[in-house]
């Protein structure tokens, strides 16, 4: 373990083994943090926070914030993050206002990045600069969101999915497209991550064959899922858009 001299530890955080803290860094109450973690100078885990092992902190960065919530009246609340993240300079992530915010193993925020309080992200997420995630936002497993994109409050973000970069998200983005334009809109499947997971041709097919009926139909969007269900061959992915759209209250982009 190498901590540096002028870092500020809390008695009752929990630093795991072979955890490196730089200078000035700050390691506020009820903080964890995982084996083999390294954090650089002047960052702050301000309380209440959870870290994964094998994580890396940039300089700069603060974790475990107080909600940014006019309602929130300090109750005890948290953050956890997985396994394997990697959270660049300066980026900020709020605890929970009534609960947790959970974010996944090997997630990666880059510089500037926000993800504010109530979120729920899952595995293999990408946030990429200067991108803001507002309050209770889900993301799912794979996703990757580009630089300076703002995604509004309550918002879902599908699994495999990419959001390009500097657009304004007020719906939800279904799983494994690629959304883009202004305003938001789907460009098509993402294939590429789809064919790097291993899904089948057939399966990748189908799923363009989905959005395209989708994109076509000027019928009620619940009507043109139960049709897709009803006609087309399941598989995890197939299911996961048909879950994903029939819960969706935002509407898709």
């Amino acid at each position: 373990m190498a901590i540096h001299k002028t870092a500020i530890i809390d008695p009752s955080a929990h630093i795991g083994k072979n955890v490196s803290i730089g200078p000035y860094s700050i390691i506020g109450p009820s903080v964890a943090i995982g084996d083999n973690t390294r954090i650089a100078s002047h960052a702050r885990l301000e309380c209440n926070t959870m870290i994964g092992p094998n994580t890396t902190i940039s300089m700069g960065a603060a974790l475990g914030l107080e909600p940014q919530d006019v309602r929130y009246t300090g109750a005890e609340t948290w953050l956890e993050i997985g396994a394997n993240a990697v959270l660049r300079e300066y980026c900020t992530i709020s605890r929970g206002s009534t609960g947790k915010t959970v974010i996944g193993e090997n997630f990666t925020l880059m510089t500037y990045g926000h993800v504010e309080h109530d979120c729920s992200i899952g595995d293999n997420v990408v946030i990429s600069k200067s991108a803001i995630l507002m309050d209770g936002i889900c993301v799912g497993n794979g996703a990757i969101i580009g630089s300076l994109t703002f995604i509004n409050r309550g918002c879902r973000i599908g699994e495999l999915c990419f959001v390009g970069g500097g657009f304004n998200v007020v719906k939800d983005v279904p799983p494994f497209i690629l959304a883009g334009d202004e305003p938001l809109q789907m460009l098509g499947v993402n294939t590429v991550a789809l064919r790097k997971k291993g899904v089948p041709e057939t399966i990748i097919n189908a799923i363009t064959q989905i959005y395209k009926k989708i994109q076509a139909s000027k019928d009620d969007l619940r009507n043109v899922v139960d049709d897709i269900a009803a006609t087309i061959e399941h598989s995890r992915e197939i299911d996961a858009i048909i879950a994903f759209i029939s819960g969706n209250g935002k509407g898709i982009v």
